[in-house]
């Protein structure tokens, strides 16, 4: 977290790639709650665009941004400051901006103008309906009616990241 902050920088310094003068929330159920939108986001009042962030998932970091360039902008800050403290950041496997990235964590993200979109990979579909598929078998010609507890777990620990 503390290197997040550092790579984020002075979130009102005008020249910051990062910088950033509100958080929104736009929660569904609310009077003024749009699809379109994120259900939070930092917004910038001097171009009313929402502000690039960082995004960290374990070891591995997305930069979000309102367009190209400023993503472009926003990856090179947080890659040369993360490179400073020492946390290793290799170009090579950046990925730019774009309205049709690829997966990350197992999930496609399609963003239009109207609306986000959230997906699992073809591959990850495909093994979630054969795990359904074997669990269904299994319980079939169980005597019992139960399904093995440790081959159950192993198949949970997969499925909890398609829900």
């Amino acid at each position: 977290m503390v290197a997040k902050e550092m790579a984020l920088g002075d979130r009102k310094d005008p020249t910051n790639a990062f910088r950033w003068d509100k958080v929104k929330m736009n929660l569904p159920g609310s009077s003024t709650y749009d699809a379109g939108l994120p259900w939070v986001f930092k917004i910038r009042w001097s171009d009313r665009k929402i502000a690039a962030d960082l995004l960290i998932y374990v070891d591995d970091g997305r930069v979000t941004a309102p367009n190209k360039l400023e993503c472009k902008r926003a990856t090179r800050k947080a890659a040369s400051r993360l490179n400073e403290l020492g946390i290793q950041e290799a170009a090579r496997k950046r990925r730019w901006g774009s309205w049709k990235p690829w997966a990350w964590a197992g999930l496609l993200v399609k963003t239009t103008h109207d609306s986000v979109n959230v997906f699992v990979s073809q591959e990850r579909w495909d093994k979630t309906k054969a795990q359904v598929r074997d669990m269904v078998e299994e319980l079939d010609t169980s005597v019992s009616g139960t399904l093995k507890h440790k081959p159950l777990e192993r198949k949970r620990g997969f499925l909890i990241y398609v829900i």
